[in-house]
């Protein structure tokens, strides 16, 4: 199985990065692990000012291609704009872009050697899928990661709108994990009523936004904390915003697990964002998940291994959930989303 990266290697074309940033420092930091020559860095017509990064002047994208007519480029940022997308399927058209996977957290590449290690598991979670769709689409993203074509996530796409109604939320109580500043909890609430609302979110400036915009709401439980496995204190990245994530250095927080802020009471619904920590919020909610079966829709692209090892980690704390597996529309394969429902 030939993947991405091996490609790269025998590419004879020069190649470029599309963007910069963080996504840009995570490809080239693996170019130059993997020993493939990056010729050059472009940022789309209008918004190159000829910066530097990473030692490369950054070009547009209409100066490099005059430079280097046929070229490979490298996309290297992320969005669910679809005027953004559209701009990058313009460019898919004019030359080869691909779009390598690198995990929003951890270090672990989705690469050939990756899947070897994890062939047994990949298989074994996708058994668990329970419609065409869930399986098409897990295919689709382990396929995309491979190869970086960004053809196989076009062709598994689903709107928003779908993936609520495999929900069907009706009168929930609400464990908004990564609550950012109310727009999903602002969303549920126009989609079913809502009994009780526990919003979590770690970033303080976020945190008062979410509370002023969800005044209107009755009966909503906030929490400034950190989402993990059990309770105690982490540090967290500061100044992230909705990036807001559990990090080696930055401020300390207080860390609570679902278990311990429902304090044994019930949830209905819980959705998991929480910027790479799902699997221990996951594994803190075990009493709550075991004795109430809540709905869970859980983000499942923030680490190489998450889209195979929720639904084995879900499945082993209880037997009784039906999975399926959605892609809203993104580049690359971000908003993909494990649901998970209690089986009938």
């Amino acid at each position: 199985m030939i993947d991405l990266w091996q490609r790269l290697k025998g590419e004879a074309r020069p190649v470029y990065l599309y963007g910069m940033g963080n996504g840009a420092e995570k490809i080239l930091d693996e170019c130059i692990r993997q020993g493939i020559e990056v010729k050059g860095v472009f940022a789309s017509d209008g918004f190159v000012r000829h910066q530097l990064f990473r030692g490369f002047t950054v070009e547009s994208y209409s100066e490099a291609r005059k430079k280097h007519p046929d070229m490979t480029a490298l996309l290297c940022f992320g969005s669910a704009l679809p005027e953004v997308i559209e701009s990058i399927k313009q460019k898919a058209e004019e030359i080869t872009l691909l779009a390598p996977s690198v995990p929003v957290y951890g270090k672990e590449i989705f690469n050939s050697d990756f899947y070897g290690r994890n062939e047994e598991r990949i298989k074994n979670a996708r058994s668990l899928f329970a419609d065409e769709k869930s399986r098409a689409v897990y295919d689709g993203i382990i396929e995309y990661r491979l190869s970086g074509n960004i053809n196989r996530l076009f062709e598994i796409e689903t709107e928003r709108e779908e993936n609520y109604k495999l929900l069907k939320l009706e009168n929930e109580i609400f464990v908004d994990l990564g609550a950012y500043r109310g727009d999903t909890v602002l969303e549920v609430n126009n989609l079913c009523s809502l009994e009780a609302v526990y919003a979590v979110e770690p970033d303080k400036k976020s945190f008062e936004k979410l509370k002023k915009n969800t005044e209107s709401i009755n009966n909503v439980n906030y929490f400034n904390c950190v989402i993990a496995e059990s309770d105690g204190e982490a540090l967290i990245s500061d100044n992230r915003g909705r990036g807001s994530a559990v990090s080696e250095t930055g401020k300390i927080i207080q860390q609570r697990s679902v278990d311990s802020i429902l304090g044994g009471k019930r949830a209905t619904y819980i959705k998991f964002d929480v910027e790479g920590n799902e699997e221990k919020a996951i594994i803190g909610a075990e009493k709550t998940i075991t004795k109430y079966l809540p709905k869970m829709k859980i983000a499942a692209y923030h680490r190489s291994g998450d889209i195979f090892n929720f639904p084995l980690l879900i499945n082993k704390i209880s037997d009784k959930y039906t999975f399926y597996l959605r892609h809203e529309p993104s580049l690359p394969d971000w908003d993909t989303d494990i649901i998970a429902l209690p089986k009938e």
